[in-house]
């Protein structure tokens, strides 16, 4: 219990510094993931308010695989390539997903777990795969949910865990 509570506080102090190395994070924003999962540019990152990024998720702010290519002469005038990661209010980020530089996510949208998201995600969207695209809209994706997952988890649930029901 005290180690889950100083790690927890630890996590903390880390965000605290990266606010003040110019990272933005919106009200009632729950951020499941380690300070090093920002990457080295944090003031390029801005988290909208009622935000949820789940474990595992990694903003990436910087290209440096451009690195590679630099070693031939005809491409040495490239520079790296950094850019923002805004992530609009009421965003989920499913687990383990990688942000890639130079995005937006709309607000009320849904990247869902595993995710690359290497180009915009419209508002009221629900994208998934590498690359991320769009494949439903919240609309469609809550009706799936409440008609066909929900039943399910809850029979699943009821089925192994009703002693706690």
């Amino acid at each position: 219990m005290f180690f889950h509570y100083l790690k927890r506080c630890m996590l903390l102090f880390k965000l605290k510094k990266l606010e003040k190395e110019g990272m933005k994070v919106g009200r009632n924003t729950l951020l499941f993931i380690g300070a090093e999962s920002f990457g080295s540019e944090p003031y390029l990152i801005h988290i909208g308010d009622n935000c949820l990024i789940t474990n595992g998720v990694k903003f990436i702010t910087h290209d440096g695989a451009i690195r590679v290519i630099k070693q031939k002469e005809e491409y040495k005038h490239i520079d790296n390539k950094y850019g923002k990661i805004d992530i609009k209010d009421n965003v989920y980020i499913g687990e383990n997903s990688i942000l890639m530089p130079n995005i937006s996510i709309g607000p009320n949208a849904c990247v869902l777990p595993g995710s690359v998201v290497y180009k915009d995600i419209p508002p009221g969207s629900a994208a998934a795969g590498n690359p991320a695209c769009v494949k439903n809209t919240i609309e469609n994706f809550q009706e799936y949910y409440n008609n066909e997952l929900y039943p399910y988890y809850k029979k699943f649930y009821y089925k192994y865990f009703k002693h706690l029901f």
